[in-house]
């Protein structure tokens, strides 16, 4: 009986600690009411305005997404990242430049909820909440006005592709820059290299083989400028690549017209990444 009963009791507890595992999984899906996709609707400058302000511009319309451990700033992928929360009142300093405090944004509430996004020991950003579906973020002395436009993330075309890139600043650029190309329509693309461009040579010329791999259409070439690379290779290795491209517009474009009239195929453009 007694052993009946411990079998019982011990089945009981496996039990209760496997249910209350699931709910702790169900509620750590969720853990912050913050995460989910935005779109950057406006950039303001908060240091003294320099060459950088065209580069802000070019942010508006992008996404950022903010996941539990993970983020994507547009195409500025991170894992293994966590969040900071402090209480700021209206007092606290956002930019000394522009002289702006807190008490812009306090909406008549007595403190705010700053987050930091950390990242190797190191803040990397900062948002705060206007509402559920309105964000400030403070990114690269920037201030960013984000609105909610997706309750979940996607990760999975970054993070499959990019995430050793991390480690090779601004070769993840290169890398991301070319899924972008291939995915709006532009699959003929020569990386050119100039001499001693290690994230170049690491992230741009290492990841063309995975790039061809999920992407077979495309047609990419990686040219070296240094003082070793022969004039006559590097023209080889652009005609070669032209080739590619022109055999490939005459089996993809070509236009069936009456016997009288000649067909006429339209030359794709050519994007050059150094």
């Amino acid at each position: 009986m007694n052993k009946k009963f411990l079998i019982v009791f011990s089945l009981v507890i496996i039990l209760f600690f496997v249910y209350k595992s699931k709910v702790s999984n169900d509620e750590s899906n969720d853990i912050f009411n913050f995460t989910g996709t935005w779109r950057i609707d406006s950039v303001e400058q908060l240091g003294e305005k320099d060459d950088s302000d065209e580069e802000n511009n070019s942010f508006i319309g992008e996404e950022i997404k903010l996941g539990n451990n993970k983020i994507n700033i547009a195409d500025n992928y991170k894992s293994n990242i966590h969040y900071k929360l402090k209480a700021v009142e209206g007092e606290y300093i956002i930019s000394y430049e522009k002289n702006l405090t807190m008490n812009t944004f306090m909406n008549g509430r007595e403190t705010v909820d700053l987050i930091s996004i950390i990242d190797k020991n190191q803040i990397i950003g900062e948002f705060f909440l206007n509402s559920d579906t309105e964000m400030i973020f403070l990114y690269k002395s920037s201030l960013f006005k984000l609105s909610k436009i997706n309750e979940n993330t996607n990760f999975d075309d970054v993070k499959n592709t990019n995430s050793i890139g991390n480690q090779t600043g601004e070769g993840w650029f290169l890398t991301g820059e070319m899924i972008e190309l291939i995915e709006s329509g532009t699959s003929n693309i020569i990386c050119m290299q100039p001499f001693a461009c290690l994230p170049n040579h690491v992230t741009g010329k290492g990841m063309i083989k995975a790039l061809k791999e999920k992407y077979p259409e495309s047609n990419i070439v990686a040219v070296d400028y240094d003082p070793g690379a022969s004039e006559v290779n590097q023209l080889n290795r652009i005609k070669l690549m032209l080739s590619v491209a022109f055999k490939k517009l005459e089996g993809e474009m070509f236009i069936d017209l009456p016997a009288h009239k000649e067909a006429s195929i339209t030359e794709e453009t050519l994007i050059t990444i150094e």
